[in-house]
């Protein structure tokens, strides 16, 4: 008890010592891999796949358009004490009338080591390494130039130039997490960083500015409340420069009389003065699928009519949790 304690101190008095925000999802733990490197490969099975889909803000301007795709894996095989795991992220992500674009690629490696002193206890940690690209379409930008005196006419030079409509940069990340068994209840928290190099990002060179660094800390648990019905609540806090958000709330699993249909989940989260979070998913095989919708509380509500954004998830995993060993030699009884 006393090292899992010691683990969820250092994570707090780290993230308080940490200082444009990221993409990143409502379902944050449908996209774990985006969360925290330390979470790849940490699950059962072999294979994980999860596709995240989210669009925002249609009521005022032009949507913000975000998908994710990731692609972790389990590699126990190693004679190590613990395993590996290891994935690979695409992210891709359209905001605002100029198409300002990003698009992403990771690759993320974990160690996960279990205590054999107290195989309650599961420490994990792990990097990625980034390459990141953005873009953004001027022609679809108004200019001063191009008012005639009466309307808008785009047959007018804008009289702007720019320098380039791309930039490119790596950077990485790095965080730790930990699971533990406390009382039968299992708890999980976690620390990460990004951009630890603080990549410069502009389109202009003279005015290149670095990337915040970003910090999220999770937390989250599962309580038993009869033999079907379970509560899963979860605690994320994000900060980038000057940003903060707290996300706090859970769902309700209710496990189902069904090979197929295992369980369902309702619920949903609080974002401090900015959304209202409902949200339903289920279990169907191996697949559990997500939706999940933003009740906009903010001073952009007279705006935004309360719509915030929509978003789908999927999770996909596969493979052998428990690998049964054929014997090279197999005598059969004999039979008369």
């Amino acid at each position: 008890m006393g090292r899992i304690y010691f683990i969820l101190i250092f994570c707090f008095i780290l993230a308080l010592k940490s200082i444009a925000q990221d993409i990143h999802f409502s379902q944050a733990d449908f996209s774990p891999i985006n969360l925290n490197p330390a979470l790849t490969g940490n699950f059962d099975l072999d294979y994980r796949l999860h596709l995240n889909e989210r669009t925002q803000w249609r009521s005022i301007t032009s949507p913000y358009r975000t998908f994710s795709s990731t692609f972790d894996a389990a590699l126990r095989k190693f004679p190590i004490p613990g395993f590996f795991g290891a994935g690979i992220v695409f992210n891709t992500d359209k905001a605002g009338d100029g198409d300002f674009g990003t698009n992403q690629v990771k690759l993320a490696i974990a160690y996960h080591y279990k205590f054999k002193n107290d195989t309650n206890l599961l420490i994990s940690c792990g990097f990625n390494f980034a390459y990141n690209q953005h873009s953004v379409n001027y022609s679809e930008f108004y200019f001063g130039n191009q008012y005639n005196g009466y309307t808008y006419d785009p047959n007018i030079l804008s009289g702007e130039t720019f320098p380039t409509d791309n930039v490119h940069y790596f950077d990485g990340s790095f965080g730790i997490s930990a699971n533990y068994v406390i009382k039968k209840i299992p708890v999980e928290a976690g620390i990460a960083f990004h951009h630890l190099n603080k990549p410069k990002q502009s389109f202009f060179d003279q005015t290149a500015v670095n990337l915040d660094r970003k910090f999220d800390l999770h937390l989250s648990a599962v309580f038993l409340i009869n033999e079907k019905t379970s509560f899963l609540p979860t605690v994320f806090w994000f900060r980038q420069g000057r940003f903060n958000e707290l996300n706090f709330g859970g769902l309700f699993q209710r496990k189902l009389n069904s090979v197929a249909f295992r369980s369902i989940y309702l619920g949903g989260w609080f974002r401090m003065k900015d959304a209202g979070i409902a949200c339903f998913a289920f279990d169907y095989q191996n697949f559990r699928v997500g939706i999940s919708y933003d009740i906009n509380i903010s001073t952009l509500k007279a705006a935004s009519s309360g719509r915030g954004g929509l978003e789908l998830s999927l999770r996909y995993i596969f493979g052998n949790s428990n690998k049964m060993i054929i014997p090279g030699k197999h005598i059969c009884p004999p039979y008369i």
